[in-house]
């Protein structure tokens, strides 16, 4: 059972307890085995076993179980019970403490222990009944009762989107990861007024320890002054993403998706739930032009009925790209677009496209899971939103300007100096001088096991199982290029102030990440480094990326992403929202996928399951490199986990690069030293030279 349940171990209790049929006021378990599983000092064959226990040892107390067993191997085999005094008192634990001890003694002393000789040798009349208790009953005092406490604790619980968590609950084993401890920073922020690092929830992962670290700094930050609505009516600014992506020229990637409905699907019910999800969210329903937003509902609209019944699959797929990828003109109509194809009595695709200055991934997440709130009728689904994206953008602006936002990039620029334009990646094909963005995928080998082995890794180091991602993909590509220094973009979730999680727009943005090691560094502290590297990117996440990349890299390259050319994220994806209980939906891509840098990892973790994919950019890259690159990535993480104590190596385990690759190479380097190369006398031409160049290149070059 352990074995099997460990294949699926990359979920954590709090989100298995979500998806199960448990009530949430009930606990999925009432006792935990913990083991602290030291490596023994030697081998011994059973008829030689003799155990020694040190004495069994019980506490009182409050804790999230009813009994936790605690074993710790060593000379003697030390045990401890920890029982809940509001289901037991003193003498009943005193009691199920020696009642182990004896157990694990007749365990040891018997060569073929059967259950029912273990059973019996206890007697019924031996261990105390638990009593039953309500989860809110009252705790005794100086435990997780304290008020300060219970707050951080319901704070913990709303970020990690849980009922709550107990004092023994890890932020991080619960499903905790970097993005959500900046949402939690922020609301201790708002309900304390302190202001902690992103650090100190790695260091203070449980509610007691965070809740003593509030304390300590409590008050000692100026409160936020309170977001206020602004009149709907009233003109809105806009964001400084959105200015760079209205901007004449400016060609970034829609967000597109498919929704097919299987069954009797009502049109004009779902027309009136995309034209009531479209003016919930203003900025689904504004114009944007002239540096400004505004709210114009009478431009949401039903989607537009296209009857294509018994038309070719071909034709279909056809016109679905067709509506996918159609220009927006945010001057004239709002940056939501969708339309509703017939493909029978019973089969309807409708196509959802979204501007980037509308939306990010989980703006889509959130419309998608409102419109089936909407065609359900369910108006719990859909409560009042006290802010508007606009009203968020104009306090931005408010903050970040003048020597605030100088400030904020002279930090990037001092992180970032000295760093090389770009990382050089085999290429199958020179960068064309204005890229296409059309993007291909691999798929992630094996993804629920390499997700596995990051939560295992991620325990080992103290890091979130994504920390050990961007670990491993960053030193994967500085295999790749060479390099001990190299840059990576991670994602950050602009909605890290309470009351933001149910807004729609382009909160989300991209950071870029610089990580370098040393020769001999461990796979465990390059873990540490770069969970350092991200608290520090992660503080200074004010200024968005685009305004970043225009300060540090003037004069935009066409044939190049700014200050980065990979890209990493870890996703947590809801499962998908009934629509009705006779209408099955299934949601896929619409249209070309089109990816802005060279290459992006994603792992995505939803209740089904985990998967994984790597993405690269079609025009300088082949398929066949791309899914050598993916089995490279998967193995190098199987090796980490394997030995994460070892020297992590400079090169990895590859293919050699393509004849073209090798030309591309000679092609790169400056003109008198490219002459000099193909002037070598190699029988084999250009390519034979990077075969064993190492050797065999003058000694200036």
């Amino acid at each position: 059972r352990q074995l099997e349940e460990e294949e699926h171990g990359s979920c954590s209790a709090g989100e298995i307890h979500g998806w199960s049929e448990v009530a949430p006021s009930t606990p999925l378990y009432e006792s935990v085995l913990v083991v602290e599983n030291y490596r023994a000092p030697a081998p011994r064959d059973r008829s030689g076993l003799a155990l020694e226990l040190a004495g069994a040892d019980f506490a009182g107390g409050w804790t999230a179980h009813a009994l936790v067993a605690m074993v710790c191997p060593g000379e003697s085999l030390e045990t401890r019970v920890v029982h809940d005094r509001r289901r037991l008192d003193d003498e009943a634990g005193r009691r199920v403490a020696e009642a182990f001890r004896q157990l694990l003694e007749r365990i040891a002393g018997d060569e073929d222990p059967s259950i029912e000789r273990l059973l019996t040798s206890i007697g019924d009349d031996e261990l105390p009944l638990l009593r039953s208790a309500p989860r809110d009953a009252p705790r005794p005092a100086g435990d997780l009762g304290a008020p300060i406490e219970e707050e951080v604790a319901a704070l913990v619980a709303r970020a990690l989107e849980l009922d709550s968590v107990g004092p023994d609950d890890d932020f991080f084993a619960l499903g905790g990861h970097s993005l959500r401890a900046v949402h939690l920073l922020a609301a201790l922020r708002e309900a304390f007024s302190v202001d902690l690092a992103i650090h100190e929830v790695f260091e203070a992962p449980t509610a007691p320890q965070l809740a003593r670290r509030v304390s300590t700094a409590r008050g000692q930050a100026a409160p936020e002054p309170p977001l206020t609505a602004a009149p709907a009516h009233e003109p809105a600014p806009l964001s400084l993403v959105q200015e760079r992506l209205v901007r004449p020229g400016a060609d970034p990637a829609t967000r597109r998706v498919a929704l097919e409905f299987a069954g009797p699907l009502d049109p004009g019910a779902l027309g009136d739930a995309v034209v009531r999800v479209a003016t919930r969210h203003h900025i689904l329903s504004s114009t944007l032009s002239a540096g400004e937003a505004r709210f114009r509902p009478e431009l949401a609209s039903c989607p537009p009925h296209v009857d294509l019944t018994g038309a070719a699959p071909g034709e279909v797929e056809e016109r679905i790209r067709q509506e996918a990828e159609r220009p927006f003109d945010l001057a004239a109509a709002p940056g939501l677009r969708t339309t509703l194809l017939s493909l029978g009595p019973e089969r309807h695709v409708l196509v959802v496209a979204m501007h980037p200055a509308v939306s990010d991934a989980r703006s889509v997440d959130l419309f998608l899971h409102e419109l089936a709130a909407a065609y359900r009728g369910d108006e719990v689904g859909l409560p009042p939103l006290p802010f508007q994206y606009s009203d968020l953008a104009r306090r931005a602006l408010e903050r970040l300007t003048g020597d605030a936002l100088r400030t904020e990039v002279d930090w990037w620029r001092s992180r970032l100096a000295g760093l090389p334009e770009m990382v050089p990646l085999p290429l199958d094909r020179p960068r064309p001088p204005r890229r296409d963005h059309r993007a291909g995928a691999v798929p992630l080998p094996r993804p629920g096991e390499i997700d596995l082995a990051l939560g295992r890794l991620g325990r080992r180091a103290g890091a979130s199982p994504f920390t050990v991602l961007l670990s491993a993909f960053a030193l994967w590509l500085g295999q790749r290029s060479g390099r001990r220094d190299v840059v990576v973009g991670v994602p950050i979730d602009g909605r890290r102030r309470p009351g933001l999680e149910p807004l729609v727009g382009p909160f989300t943005g991209a950071l870029p990440v610089r990580i370098e090691w040393d020769e001999g560094t461990t796979f465990l502290d390059l873990v540490a480094r770069v969970r350092r590297r991200l608290t520090e990117a992660y503080a200074h996440a004010e200024v968005p990326f685009e305004v970043l990349a225009e300060a540090l890299r003037p004069g935009p390259d066409p044939a190049t992403h700014p200050l980065f050319q990979v890209f990493v994220s870890m996703r947590h994806r809801p499962a998908p929202a009934p629509v009705a209980s006779d209408l099955a939906v299934t949601s896929r891509p619409a249209g070309e996928e089109r990816l802005p840098t060279d290459l992006a990892l994603v792992l995505d973790r939803t209740p089904l399951g985990t998967a994984g994919e790597l993405k690269y950019a079609r025009d300088v890259f082949d398929p066949s490199t791309a899914g050598a690159f993916v089995q490279e990535i998967a193995g190098s993480i199987a090796r980490l986990a394997s030995g994460p104590e070892d020297p992590v190596p400079d090169r990895p385990r590859r293919r050699p690069p393509s004849p073209a690759g090798r030309w591309f190479a000679i092609s790169r380097l400056a003109g008198p030293v490219r002459r000099r190369l193909l002037a070598l006398p190699y029988a084999g031409g250009a390519a034979a030279i990077f075969r064993d160049w190492p050797e065999r290149l003058p000694p200036d070059v």
